[in-house]
């Protein structure tokens, strides 16, 4: 199971994010992740963990300079990540996403989406073609891809360092949430969400509420 990893230690039961209503609105504004959202994104990275799937890289996509107006950033992450997604399937593979959007005055609106990719799936050229695509503007500045730990395959080489710098990327796109969510679940990083129009942050189906509620009644579980 865990190798120290930020959201194995806190041992945070999921409870999955309510459908529909206000909380959903697509023109909603909030300033932070809730300690719901927060809980979920651990919950989906524990599970992501629990599997296999640790999260090999940090992709950020820089909305803002992409010409992606605040208010269609979430209809934007969607599209481009079901780019991905489709490209990954049709070399039978699953997509294992977490996404949160975030906003500030210094940096502007970015989305930082970690992703469990296996050594051998190369990106090259394709995270440019997929903001396109996905309605985005391609220039300089606008997509930086990172090898969580410094390169691919190093969970398996050193899996110390692995965790270590796995730990501080989930803790860094944790950032967005409140102080007192941050204190209360004992984050490193807090405090730094900023407005965000619509919704600010989710994962990919496989590692969802819903995924996560069916292997706990598979293992005779009762779900939370």
């Amino acid at each position: 199971m865990a190798r120290g990893l930020l959201y194995m230690s806190y041992g945070l039961a999921f409870r999955p994010l309510r459908k529909g209503g206000a909380n959903n609105r697509a023109n909603r504004v909030s300033h932070y992740l809730t300690r719901r959202q927060v809980e979920d994104i651990i919950a989906a990275a524990d599970y992501a963990e629990a599997m296999g799937w640790g999260f090999s890289r940090h992709w950020s996509v820089h909305l803002e300079r992409a010409g992606i107006p605040d208010s269609m950033g979430a209809p934007f992450v969607t599209r481009l990540l079901d780019r991905a997604r489709r490209h990954l399937k049709r070399r039978g593979v699953e997509l294992v996403a977490i996404w949160v959007r975030e906003n500030s005055p210094e940096s502007g609106s970015y989305v930082h989406i970690l992703l469990h990719l296996s050594k051998s799936v190369n990106l090259r050229n394709l995270t440019r073609k997929w903001i396109v695509a996905a309605g985005g503007s391609y220039r300089r500045r606008v997509s930086k891809m990172r090898t969580i730990g410094g390169r691919l395959g190093v969970e398996g080489a050193d899996p110390a360092h692995y965790w270590a710098n796995a730990d501080a990327v989930l803790s860094y796109v944790l950032k967005g949430c409140s102080e007192e969510t941050g204190k209360t679940l004992g984050l490193r990083l807090m405090g730094r969400g900023g407005e965000v129009v619509g919704k600010r942050a989710g994962c990919s189906q496989v590692i969802g509420p819903d995924a996560r509620r069916m292997a706990d009644f598979a293992h005779g579980i009762e779900g939370c």
